[in-house]
C-alpha cells in the first residue's frame, strides 16, 4: 500500500509537460497495433508531396512507437532530462521546444529521403520509409542539457579523458549509426537523431525567446564546434563559418557576439550591451540550479527529522536539561556516557539582533550648567 502511494505521489509531482508526453506516447503505442494507424500517423516522405500533402503527420509521428522498449526509453529519458531543464525553463518554453524540434525533425528527415530518392530513383524510399518516434526530441534534450550544464562530469575514462554533458550529443549519434550499421535499429533513427540535433541547436542558439525578451544565447560553451573533439574543432569551424556568414547576409539569423572566457577590459567595454543579457541568463540558470539543490537538501533534512520524531515510545530518549549539562561538566569520569546527548542550540531573538544601536547625546547635553556643578561640589 505504501509503495502504491509513493508511486502515486511521484506521478503527482511530475510537471504537465512530462505527464502529457507520457500519456500520449502510451496511447500512441496502443495505436501501433493497427497497420492503418501506423500509415496514418507516421511521416511518409512521399505523402508529404502536394499530391497527398499529409502535413498532419508532422505533428503526430513523434507519439507513435512500435516497440515497448522504445516507449520505456522515451519515458525515462524525457522524465530525467526535463527534470533537469524545468527549473530553468517554464512550461511554455518546454512545449515550444518540443513542437519546434519535432516538426523540424519531420521536415529535415523527409528532405533527406527526398534527396536520397533523387539520387537513387528508388520509389521504396518515398513510400516504404516510415518516420515515427521521439528519438529526434531525445537528441534535442541532449543539446539542451549541453546548454544548461555543459561541464557536468559524468564519468572519467582512461583513454578519452573526462566525459561531460558536452560529449552526449555526438556520443549518442555515433552509437545510433553503429547500431544501424549492425542492423539492430532502423535507418530512420540516425537520420531523426541528426535532424533533432541540428534543429535543436539552431533553435536554442538563435531563436529561443527568454523571459527577459531576448532570443537565443551567445555563450562560448554553446557553439557548433563544441559538439566535436578539440582536435577537429578548427576543421569544423572552417566548414560552418561560411554557412553562418551566408545566413547572416540573407537575414535568417542575427549576429550574436560570442562571449570569450578570457577577454580584456577594452573588449568588455565594447561588448557591454551585448554581454549583459547573456550574463543575466547565466546568472538565472546558476541561481535556479542552486535553489533546486538547496530545496532537495532541505527536504532531505526535513525527512530525516520526521523519521527521528516517529520513533516508538519504548525507544530510549535523550533528554537534555540544564541539570544533566551541569552534571556532565562536574563529573568528568562519566563524560563518555553523555557524549551522545543532543546539544541544544541557543535561540536568538531576531528583534534584538536588528535593534538599532542608540546614538550618544549631543555635546550640548554632555556639558552641565554652572548651577548643577556647584550643587555637585556641595
Amino acid at each position: 500500500m505504501n509503495r502504491q502511494m509513493n508511486n502515486f505521489n511521484f506521478f503527482s509531482t511530475l510537471s504537465p509537460s512530462i505527464k502529457l508526453i507520457t500519456v500520449i506516447t502510451l496511447f500512441g503505442y496502443l495505436l501501433s497495433f493497427s497497420e492503418t494507424a501506423i500509415n496514418a500517423l507516421s511521416v511518409i516522405p512521399g505523402n508529404l508531396l502536394p499530391s497527398t500533402f499529409a502535413i498532419w503527420t508532422a505533428f503526430t509521428f513523434c507519439f507513435l512507437e512500435i516497440h515497448i522498449w522504445e516507449v520505456i526509453i522515451d519515458i525515462v529519458c524525457v522524465t530525467l532530462c526535463l527534470k533537469l531543464i524545468e527549473p530553468l525553463w517554464d512550461q511554455v518554453q518546454i512545449f515550444a521546444f518540443f513542437a519546434v524540434v519535432n516538426f523540424s525533425v519531420a521536415v529535415l528527415s523527409s528532405l533527406y529521403y527526398l534527396l536520397l530518392y533523387s539520387i537513387t530513383k528508388n520509389t521504396e524510399i518515398l513510400f516504404d520509409v516510415k518516420i515515427h518516434g521521439l528519438i529526434g526530441f531525445l537528441a534535442g534534450l541532449c543539446v539542451a542539457i549541453m546548454l544548461v550544464m555543459p561541464n557536468l562530469l559524468i564519468a572519467k575514462t582512461p583513454y578519452f579523458g573526462n566525459f561531460t554533458n558536452r560529449n552526449l550529443p555526438l556520443t549518442f549519434m555515433i552509437i545510433s549509426i553503429i547500431l544501424w550499421a549492425l542492423n539492430l535499429i532502423s535507418g530512420t533513427y540516425p537520420v531523426m537523431f541528426c535532424s533533432g540535433l541540428f534543429s535543436s541547436f539552431i533553435y536554442l542558439r538563435f531563436y529561443q525567446r527568454h523571459s527577459n525578451g531576448i532570443r537565443g544565447t551567445n555563450s562560448e560553451s554553446f557553439i557548433f564546434a563544441n559538439f566535436f573533439p578539440t582536435s577537429i574543432q578548427p576543421v569544423i569551424n572552417l566548414l560552418v563559418n561560411p554557412i553562418y556568414k551566408l545566413s547572416l547576409n540573407v537575414g535568417i539569423v542575427k549576429h550574436q557576439p560570442i562571449i570569450p572566457l578570457n577577454h580584456s577590459s577594452s573588449d568588455m567595454r565594447s561588448l557591454t550591451m551585448s554581454i549583459t543579457p547573456s550574463d543575466q541568463q547565466d546568472n538565472e540558470r546558476r541561481r535556479a540550479i542552486a535553489l533546486k539543490a538547496l530545496n532537495e537538501r532541505w527536504k532531505a533534512l526535513n525527512a530525516g527529522d520526521t523519521n527521528k520524531s516517529q520513533l516508538p515510545k519504548s525507544f530510549p530518549q535523550t533528554n537534555v536539561s540544564s541539570k544533566s549539562q551541569s552534571s556532565h561538566h562536574s563529573h568528568h569520569g562519566h563524560s563518555h556516557s553523555h557524549q551522545h546527548e543532543r546539544k541544544v542550540i541557543p535561540k536568538f531573538n531576531i528583534d534584538e539582533l536588528i535593534k538599532p544601536i542608540p546614538l550618544p547625546p549631543p555635546p550640548s547635553m554632555m556639558q552641565s550648567s554652572p548651577s548643577e556643578t556647584s550643587d555637585a561640589q556641595k
